[in-house]
């Protein structure tokens, strides 16, 4: 893939999980990969994790609890 994508390492991550999410039906694990880049160069990438937790929840691996 290209990277299309200029800026910070943790919002490129991010924008990569996005549209790995979309683009790749059913590896979900790739997006992952990505958003963990992501909070792993940049502790607390406030978008990354919102979209990790938004995904993990709409995909039923944690509850509202």
């Amino acid at each position: 893939m290209e990277n299309p994508y200029v800026g910070k390492k943790a919002d490129v991550f991010n924008k990569r999980g996005v549209i790995s999410l979309f683009h790749n039906k059913g590896k979900d694990d790739v997006a992952l990969k990505f958003w963990q880049l992501a909070e792993q160069s940049q502790d607390n990438h406030f978008d990354s994790k919102c979209n990790l937790v938004m995904f993990r929840w709409s995909t039923a691996k944690i509850t509202d609890e």
